[in-house]
């Protein structure tokens, strides 16, 4: 199967709520040959036959900007033979010669047609870059009528980008459409991610948006790429507003959300009354249904007496990824009245909570927090909470307000776990807990057995996991869905250890699973920073998890602190 040509954006991972410029074109894959040197251009093309696969894989291929410049020497017969093999029947060709023309340092308007039919055949490929070196109205509607069969993060995507503001003139008849149409989909995706280069049209899409002489169809698109471009039409909303009066139905629902998109203060109250803390009190990967709606909020900066009494709501979240990011949230909005719950919340058992709120006092400058500050950055059990703590008091006595923390870095654990080359060459044999000696585990436990049944636990990496109770009579019953690496039996159940460490993912924390009259009480009781591979018992109802770097002591009310390494 061919990988897709992606462009130079990539989804943010997170959750996919924001996008972010990236610097490579696709998958490198082979190495095209020095073609200084070789005679004729036959020889030359000749040369690139013995390199080039016979399917399309999609990746880019090592030199093929060299190629371009060592094959132009040969003129417009060079251009030509590509073309040729750009259109051909051979799939690999087509996509190591659209690669090379990429590159391609002169282009004519006699061009197009050519560079049209291979873009046809090889949608979102790379010769879509030529288009966008041309640049002249034939281009762009050649890479317009691709854009449905291409999508948005394509080469295609990438070369109307690079031709905003000029290309997004044209985008609005496909809005026009329905936005589940692809035409109309892939439209709102080239024009979110032109951003500033979006710009410039905002005054235009607003007068059409605006002007009741206009079709409704063609407001209704105007409005959706006012939507599109939110982050820079956001001055728009004041002209919008008396369109939710508007006596077409449809127009005055779509500049409901135009407005929405935008911030605007006239749908705040709207936007507050919707967003509601979930009932989830851990997530995995630590993504509470919650967080989606706290990131709209961040829109209505603007609004902050509407929106912050809510954000306090959430603060209070018994999910802490939850309580996170509503005060990372607050920070960004710069709601100063929160300042007594954000004091309070550096003496939440869950550390993301602190160093949220840690970090968010900083952001705000707020001095009456530096008593609050001084206790957290000498005595949290986390280095990194107090080093956060430490950076907002001297921040804070400095007059400096330090920059907000983004939400991928509350919600995914702003917290290193790097091993450094010292430990990594010297690890720790055995730690010591108030002068105690501990060891890791001999051998992980990923099964307990109850008089009623057993518990298992099952971790499968990015595939996922759970802690599972099976009755000796009756069915089976999931009682966690996430990765579960290890067991310690407890009294009527167990401590489960979850988590799961990959890619930009790194979260850990320790459930307590115990059964009762009325069924299985599954509470968390400890989070980890990051993944933990071991858990096991040190003393009565003393634990201790484990990773390469760490030892984390906790009981069933919480975490105790970190041992230390026994050298």
């Amino acid at each position: 199967m061919r990988a897709p040509r992606r462009s130079d954006l990539r989804v943010g991972a997170a959750i996919a709520l924001f996008w972010a410029a990236a610097p490579t074109l696709g998958h490198a894959a082979d190495t095209l040959p020095d073609l200084s040197a070789c005679q004729p251009l036959a020889a030359c093309i000749a040369m690139l036959d013995r390199v080039v696969p016979a399917e399309d894989t999609g990746a880019l291929p090592r030199g093929a900007d060299a190629a371009a410049t060592q094959l132009s020497r040969f003129g417009e017969p060079a251009k030509v033979e590509l073309l040729k093999r750009a259109q051909g029947s051979q799939p690999g060709w087509r996509n190591y010669a659209g690669a090379i023309l990429a590159n391609w340092p002169t282009w004519s308007d006699q061009d197009v047609p050519a560079l049209s039919a291979a873009l046809a055949l090889d949608h979102g490929g790379w010769i879509a870059r030529s288009l966008a070196a041309l640049g002249d109205d034939r281009a762009i509607d050649a890479l317009i009528a691709d854009l449905p069969d291409a999508g948005t993060e394509s080469q295609t995507g990438w070369a109307l980008i690079q031709l905003a503001p000029k290309s997004l003139t044209k985008l609005l008849p496909l809005l026009e459409l329905d936005t589940q149409n692809p035409r109309g989909s892939a439209a709102l995706g080239v024009i979110t991610n032109s951003k500033d280069r979006a710009r410039p049209l905002v005054p235009v899409w607003t007068a059409i948006a605006a002007d009741k002489a206009q079709p409704p169809e063609r407001r209704l698109a105007a409005l959706r790429a006012l939507r599109a471009a939110a982050s820079v039409a956001v001055d728009a909303g004041t002209a919008l507003r008396p369109l939710l009066t508007d006596p077409t139905p449809t127009i005055a629902a779509e500049t409901r959300e135009t407005l929405l998109a935008l911030g605007d203060p006239a749908v705040a109250t709207e936007a507050v009354s919707a967003c509601v803390p979930s009932d989830q009190r851990f997530s995995a990967p630590d993504m509470p249904d919650g967080s989606y709606c706290l990131l709209k909020l961040t829109r209505f900066r603007g609004s902050p007496t509407v929106i912050g009494p809510r954000l306090l709501e959430f603060t209070n979240s018994h999910n802490g990824a939850e309580a996170a990011l509503a005060i990372g949230v607050i920070a960004q909005v710069g709601y100063q009245p929160a300042e007594p719950r954000l004091i309070a919340a550096l003496n939440s058992p869950d550390w993301r909570v602190t160093y949220a709120a840690a970090a968010a006092l900083g952001v705000l400058g707020l001095s009456d927090a530096i008593p609050a500050l001084e206790g957290t950055s000498r005595t949290h059990w986390l280095p990194e909470v107090r080093r956060q703590a430490q950076q907002s008091l001297d921040a804070i006595r400095s007059g400096v307000r330090l920059q907000p923390k983004t939400p991928w870095q509350l919600i995914n654990n702003d917290i290193s776990d790097i091993v450094t080359e010292d430990e990594a060459k010297h690890p720790c044999k055995t730690w010591l807990w108030r002068g105690q000696s501990i060891s890791p585990p001999l051998t992980v436990l990923r099964s307990v057995q109850l008089k009623t049944g057993t518990l298992t636990a099952t971790d499968h990496g990015e595939w996922g996991g759970g802690l599972d109770w099976s009755p000796s009579s009756g069915t089976s019953q999931p009682l966690l869905k996430d990765n579960v690496s290890a067991l310690v039996p407890i009294e009527g159940g167990a401590l489960a250890l979850a988590g799961l460490a990959h890619m930009s993912f790194n979260y850990g924390y320790v459930v307590r699973a115990r059964q009762t009259t009325t069924g299985w009480d599954v509470q968390e009781i400890a989070r980890l920073p990051g993944r933990f591979s071991a858990i096991s018992a040190i003393a009565p109802d003393i634990y201790a998890a484990w990773s390469f770097r760490r030892v984390v002591i906790f009981s069933e009310h919480g975490i105790l602190g970190l041992a230390e390494c026994e050298r």
